[in-house]
């Protein structure tokens, strides 16, 4: 049981921050997110494709690859990146073979990481307030998107209560 709850932060949250850290991204005026998409690649030694079909994730011959849908917009391709992100840094193995129920929840699993990974908690904390504008503009997302990490901190900032 942890002595000091005076802290309480999740491990999603932690590995995301020193992902963040790693790279020298502390404070919002360091994200430059086309930069940090390609320092994040390099820094897992992850290939990073853009072409004309679905985004996913595969690894081929031993090496990661994260394909990026070229025709989206930038917002998408960031959410996008988070996605595929979360599942090479959290899953093994192809999905296709697995029962639906498992890959059902390994999405899941991909897009809970891409929302704290495009929109980090400690940068969120940052801000001077939060709402669905100021975090499309500052972390490049799109409405929805911004809207449902909105209430994932909400909710966070009330479980810590």
């Amino acid at each position: 049981m942890p002595t000091n709850t005076s802290k309480k932060t999740h491990r999603i949250e932690d590995i995301i921050q020193a992902i963040y850290f790693s790279l020298d991204v502390r404070r919002i005026e360091d994200l430059n997110i086309p930069l940090f998409m390609s320092r994040v690649s390099e820094y897992f030694n992850i290939q990073l494709h853009y072409y004309d079909s679905c985004s996913e994730a595969n690894t081929l011959c031993g090496d990661f690859h994260i394909f990026i849908n070229q025709n989206q917009s930038f917002q998408q391709q960031w959410q996008d990146f988070g996605h595929e992100l979360g599942h090479i840094l959290g899953h093994e193995g192809c999905q296709w073979g697995l029962p639906g129920l498992f890959r059902h929840y390994q999405e899941g699993q991909a897009r809970k990481f891409a929302f704290h990974f495009c929109v980090p908690s400690f940068l969120l904390k940052q801000l001077d307030r939060i709402d669905i504008p100021l975090i499309m503009k500052t972390f490049h997302t799109e409405q929805n998107f911004a809207l449902q990490r909105i209430e994932m901190y909400r909710n966070e900032l009330l479980n810590a209560l």
